[in-house]
């Protein structure tokens, strides 16, 4: 689940350069990623801490992408695009 996740952020940042607008990459990310982090979550529950940090790991490369803010920390990215932590 999570190397197909960095596939897709991948993806994105080839075929979206940094100069395309905020809104359209985070509109991306919640299309494109989240559903596939969130895939039969309540099935396989992640509850290890491990597990969990590694899903986490995803969205803050994520968020680092669609914001090119790289020196700011994931909580303060995480309030400006108005997206919940998994």
């Amino acid at each position: 689940i999570v190397a197909k996740s960095y596939q897709s952020i991948g993806l994105l940042r080839r075929a979206f350069p940094v100069s395309t607008p905020i809104k359209t990459k985070k509109l991306l990310f919640l299309s494109l990623v989240i559903p596939k982090l969130t895939y039969c979550s309540p099935i396989w529950r992640p509850n290890l801490i491990k597990d969990i940090t590694t899903l986490e790991r995803v969205q803050r490369r994520a968020t680092k992408y669609i914001l090119n803010d790289y020196s700011s920390d994931y909580k303060s990215r995480l309030i400006s695009l108005q997206i919940l932590p998994l």
